[in-house]
Protein backbone atom coordinates (compact mmCIF):
# COMPACT_ATOMS: atom_id res chain seq x y z
CA UNK A 1 0.00 0.00 0.00
CA UNK A 2 0.80 3.79 -0.50
CA UNK A 3 0.33 6.22 2.68
CA UNK A 4 0.64 10.10 2.61
CA UNK A 5 -0.07 11.99 5.60
CA UNK A 6 -1.37 15.19 4.56
CA UNK A 7 -1.35 16.89 7.96
CA UNK A 8 -1.17 15.48 11.34
CA UNK A 9 -4.78 14.60 11.43
CA UNK A 10 -5.26 13.60 7.90
CA UNK A 11 -4.08 11.05 5.61
CA UNK A 12 -4.93 9.48 2.28
CA UNK A 13 -4.24 5.33 1.77
CA UNK A 14 -4.08 3.52 -1.73
CA UNK A 15 -3.98 -0.12 -1.78
CA UNK A 16 -4.39 -2.71 -3.95
CA UNK A 17 -4.07 -6.09 -4.68
CA UNK A 18 -4.01 -8.79 -7.76
CA UNK A 19 -3.87 -12.69 -8.11
CA UNK A 20 -3.67 -14.64 -11.06
CA UNK A 21 -4.56 -17.93 -9.64
CA UNK A 22 -3.90 -21.65 -11.97
CA UNK A 23 -4.55 -25.05 -11.29
CA UNK A 24 -2.47 -28.09 -12.67
CA UNK A 25 -5.14 -30.53 -12.15
CA UNK A 26 -8.03 -28.48 -12.59
CA UNK A 27 -10.41 -31.58 -13.29
CA UNK A 28 -9.43 -33.57 -10.38
CA UNK A 29 -9.46 -31.34 -8.14
CA UNK A 30 -12.64 -29.26 -9.55
CA UNK A 31 -11.05 -26.63 -9.20
CA UNK A 32 -11.08 -23.43 -12.16
CA UNK A 33 -8.61 -20.92 -13.13
CA UNK A 34 -9.25 -17.29 -11.55
CA UNK A 35 -8.33 -13.48 -11.76
CA UNK A 36 -9.19 -11.30 -8.91
CA UNK A 37 -7.96 -7.89 -8.30
CA UNK A 38 -8.98 -5.17 -5.76
CA UNK A 39 -7.83 -1.22 -5.27
CA UNK A 40 -8.94 1.07 -2.67
CA UNK A 41 -8.23 4.61 -1.45
CA UNK A 42 -8.88 5.85 2.14
CA UNK A 43 -9.34 9.15 3.41
CA UNK A 44 -8.86 9.35 7.30
CA UNK A 45 -9.50 12.03 9.82
CA UNK A 46 -7.92 11.63 13.28
CA UNK A 47 -10.77 12.82 15.69
CA UNK A 48 -8.67 12.74 18.96
CA UNK A 49 -6.17 10.27 20.27
CA UNK A 50 -8.56 7.71 20.66
CA UNK A 51 -11.17 7.99 17.37
CA UNK A 52 -10.77 8.50 13.47
CA UNK A 53 -13.26 8.80 10.94
CA UNK A 54 -12.73 7.74 7.34
CA UNK A 55 -13.99 7.66 3.66
CA UNK A 56 -13.09 4.24 1.94
CA UNK A 57 -14.15 3.52 -1.83
CA UNK A 58 -13.17 0.05 -2.99
CA UNK A 59 -13.45 -1.73 -6.50
CA UNK A 60 -12.76 -5.49 -6.76
CA UNK A 61 -12.89 -7.33 -10.24
CA UNK A 62 -13.21 -11.58 -10.10
CA UNK A 63 -12.55 -13.36 -13.55
CA UNK A 64 -13.12 -17.48 -13.56
CA UNK A 65 -13.02 -19.78 -16.94
CA UNK A 66 -13.28 -23.24 -16.89
CA UNK A 67 -12.63 -24.11 -20.27
CA UNK A 68 -13.91 -28.06 -20.24
CA UNK A 69 -17.01 -26.83 -19.36
CA UNK A 70 -17.03 -23.37 -21.66
CA UNK A 71 -18.03 -21.59 -18.75
CA UNK A 72 -16.76 -18.26 -17.33
CA UNK A 73 -17.80 -16.16 -14.68
CA UNK A 74 -17.15 -12.29 -14.39
CA UNK A 75 -17.96 -10.29 -11.23
CA UNK A 76 -17.52 -6.37 -10.07
CA UNK A 77 -18.01 -4.84 -6.76
CA UNK A 78 -17.72 -1.10 -6.43
CA UNK A 79 -18.38 0.02 -2.66
CA UNK A 80 -18.02 3.07 -0.78
CA UNK A 81 -18.66 3.42 3.45
CA UNK A 82 -18.10 5.78 6.19
CA UNK A 83 -15.77 4.54 9.02
CA UNK A 84 -15.60 5.51 12.60
CA UNK A 85 -12.58 3.59 14.62
CA UNK A 86 -12.10 3.13 18.39
CA UNK A 87 -8.70 2.87 19.53
CA UNK A 88 -9.05 0.87 22.78
CA UNK A 89 -4.75 0.33 22.95
CA UNK A 90 -2.47 -0.28 20.24
CA UNK A 91 -3.63 -3.82 19.79
CA UNK A 92 -7.34 -3.35 20.00
CA UNK A 93 -9.91 -1.25 18.27
CA UNK A 94 -13.45 -1.31 17.65
CA UNK A 95 -14.84 -0.30 13.99
CA UNK A 96 -18.41 0.55 12.76
CA UNK A 97 -19.14 1.54 8.55
CA UNK A 98 -22.25 2.23 7.15
CA UNK A 99 -21.77 2.26 3.00
CA UNK A 100 -23.46 1.15 0.11
CA UNK A 101 -21.84 -1.50 -2.44
CA UNK A 102 -23.10 -2.27 -5.90
CA UNK A 103 -21.64 -6.03 -7.57
CA UNK A 104 -22.59 -7.13 -10.77
CA UNK A 105 -22.13 -10.75 -11.84
CA UNK A 106 -22.26 -11.80 -15.23
CA UNK A 107 -22.30 -15.95 -16.17
CA UNK A 108 -21.55 -17.19 -19.47
CA UNK A 109 -22.90 -21.06 -20.00
CA UNK A 110 -22.93 -22.40 -23.15
CA UNK A 111 -26.43 -23.57 -24.03
CA UNK A 112 -27.01 -27.10 -26.17
CA UNK A 113 -29.28 -25.91 -29.92
CA UNK A 114 -30.89 -29.62 -30.77
CA UNK A 115 -31.73 -29.33 -34.24
CA UNK A 116 -33.51 -32.06 -35.80
CA UNK A 117 -33.59 -32.51 -39.53
CA UNK A 118 -36.39 -35.32 -41.64
CA UNK A 119 -35.89 -35.48 -45.17
CA UNK A 120 -38.44 -37.67 -47.10
CA UNK A 121 -37.80 -38.51 -50.68
CA UNK A 122 -41.01 -38.92 -52.64
CA UNK A 123 -40.63 -40.70 -56.04
CA UNK A 124 -42.11 -39.30 -59.06
CA UNK A 125 -44.58 -41.59 -60.84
Amino acid sequence: YWQIQLTPVNSFTLNGNYDKIRYIEKNASRRFDYNYGTAGATYTHRLSQRSSISLRARLSQYESVNDSLAVRNDSSTNSLSMVYTYFWSQSAQLSADVGWARTKSEVERPFLVLSISIRIKLDDQ
